[in-house]
């Protein structure tokens, strides 16, 4: 997949050289909203501690595991996008182009826990941190294809979105410290711990965008733009059961695009 996207950006950039009097060079950001459907979750409930102190992994339960079946609500969150892109002259009205940049996602989820032998709350009751969950990737749209209308001022885009893993902050592990305040905070201290049955994020997902935008001014454009994704967020080969379902994003985004280089 990988010398896929490679060979595409290639081809794209030959293109471009190949007159070096048809293309432009944009610089593009924006905010955007990512939401996830609720997914099933597995969430695996240690009552009792952990045999090993300081390390924090299922197995280490001093008795059996508890397991809570449940869908994850899931609420859209505000994320920023950037990135630079290079639009090829096909003719008065059509382009090509190749971007690269950075997207943010951002979304929360919460979890309901009802099984016996433990409280029956949602998880986000604990603590407000849990569910939050911000990802950064590194965005590249290796072929996309516009078509100006209105006289140049409007313009229609459409093309493949590819996402690459930079890094993710989320809550996985959930620990429920006794109300002691002498062991408050330590390993002795732990009451409850839950596990996430989700695993890591997907290193890749892709996707198809489309976009409209407004020359609003010179060469200042005002942009929207859709982004679906077909593939699942978590990797399922690193859940710790197979039932988590896909959990696939979509995204809008609205920014400003500004050409600052045009031949």
């Amino acid at each position: 997949m990988n010398k896929i996207i490679i060979s595409i950006i290639i081809i794209n950039l030959s293109c471009i050289n190949l007159s070096g009097q048809k293309f432009d060079i944009r610089v593009q950001a924006g905010a955007n909203l990512t939401w996830v459907p609720d997914f099933e979750n597995i969430v695996l409930i240690a009552n009792d501690g952990i045999i090993i102190q300081g390390l924090i992994a299922p197995m280490n339960s001093y008795s059996t595991l508890l397991v809570s079946s449940s869908t994850s609500k899931t609420s859209p969150g505000f994320g920023l996008d950037a990135d630079v892109e290079i639009r090829y002259n096909l003719g008065r009205s059509w382009k090509i182009s190749v971007a690269c940049g950075l997207d943010i996602m951002k979304y929360d989820f919460d979890t309901f826990i009802e099984v016996p032998g433990t409280p029956n709350i949602w998880l986000s009751e604990y603590t407000t941190g849990y569910g939050n969950t911000s990802i950064y990737f590194l965005n590249i749209r290796p072929l996309n294809i516009s078509k100006a209308i209105l006289h140049n001022k409007l313009a229609i885009q459409a093309g493949i979105s590819l996402d690459i893993l930079l890094k993710s902050d989320n809550y996985n592990v959930l620990i429920v410290y006794a109300a002691d305040p002498e062991n408050s905070g330590k390993a002795d201290g732990i009451e409850r711990i839950y596990f996430n049955s989700f695993g890591a994020v997907n290193n890749f997902i892709f996707g198809l965008q489309g976009r409209v935008e407004y020359n609003v001014f010179n060469n200042f454009n005002a942009f929207v733009c859709y982004q679906h994704f077909f593939s699942s967020v978590y990797d399922k080969k690193s859940s710790s059961s197979q039932t988590v379902k896909d959990a696939k994003a979509s995204q809008v985004q609205v920014g400003l695009s500004y050409v600052f280089w045009n031949f």
